[in-house]
């Protein structure tokens, strides 16, 4: 970095705007934007409370959507990944103005208990895969027996 200014602004931790693909997604995105300010009023979401799932869901349709092949939303004419960066923009927007509600549901998490089953589980699967205890064809194998070379000891028949 040749630029002392530059070097400052990194220092003091700014983030280097000029990383962003600006020239290439702010227009669509910007219009995707401007169509949701046309519905909903401009900057809605930093005036009124927004649930979170409603964009979640909206980021989903999008990104399932976009990952089936489909470049272009055929409602709006704009590409589903410039729907996808309005969304994120709102939710940040939001959270940033306190108007965000978090209506995801509560996070899971595995209590220790819980993982020693699933460990203790996991374990004696792969014993009675080594073993083949738990053929499903038992004596009538039709490899002739439990055959580590051609079963998998579960009977998934290899």
């Amino acid at each position: 970095m040749n630029n002392p200014k530059a070097a400052q602004a990194v220092a003091d931790g700014k983030a280097p705007l000029d990383y962003l693909e600006s020239a290439v997604c702010d227009p669509s995105e910007a219009r995707v934007m401007f169509s949701g300010a046309q519905k909903y009023g401009r900057r809605n979401f930093r005036d009124s409370t927004i649930k979170a799932t409603t964009y979640i869901g909206a980021l989903r349709r999008h990104v399932n959507a976009f990952a089936s092949g489909e470049d272009i939303d055929p409602d709006s004419g704009e590409p589903h990944l410039a729907h996808i960066r309005a969304c994120c923009a709102v939710l940040m927007s939001a959270q940033d103005a306190g108007t965000y509600h978090d209506d995801r549901g509560v996070a899971f998490s595995i209590t220790p208990q819980y993982q020693r089953g699933v460990d203790e589980l996991a374990e004696e699967l792969a014993a009675d895969a080594r073993t083949g205890a738990n053929c499903v064809f038992a004596n009538g194998c039709p490899h002739g027996g439990f055959d580590p070379q051609r079963c998998d000891g579960l009977c998934g028949v290899v």
